[in-house]
């Protein structure tokens, strides 16, 4: 859920920053409403595991929903392309983390980071040349 959060949240500054706030906002209010009709529905029947699903399931629309909202703001880029190509280094985490039950939840938390980072690297979620050009800004 973390990487969808992060998306999020550089989708929504981006949009504020368009002068596009009311977008952001109607998306919120979407994902809220969405979230609290899902959990009515979810937790009793399903407990924690209800709700957390909701929650994942809540992010992944507002992420579609920044996505289309911002994608005609940003030009030369593929918004979607974009949030496939962050999101794709999930997968291999989830799997480590998932993988080590027994560790301590800080250690599987770094392990976690370390596989998200190296398979960001290699999906192309993030370049060198990318820290580079954040440095000039």
């Amino acid at each position: 859920m973390v990487p969808f959060r992060f998306v999020n949240n550089a989708s929504g500054n981006a949009l504020s920053a368009l002068d596009q706030q009311p977008a952001r906002t109607r998306g919120v209010f979407y994902a809220a409403l969405f979230n609290l009709v899902a959990n009515l529905v979810a937790i009793p029947r399903f407990g924690a595991t209800g709700a957390a699903a909701t929650t994942l399931l809540t992010d992944m629309l507002l992420t579609v929903y920044l996505a289309r909202r911002l994608a005609p703001s940003v030009r030369g880029v593929s918004v979607g392309t974009s949030v496939v190509v962050t999101l794709l280094p999930v997968l291999p985490m989830a799997a480590v983390v998932l993988a080590l039950p027994g560790w301590h939840v800080l250690l599987r938390i770094a392990v976690g980071a370390v596989v998200y980072t190296g398979f960001g690297y290699l999906s192309g979620a993030w370049r060198v040349g990318d820290l580079k050009h954040l440095r000039e800004i």
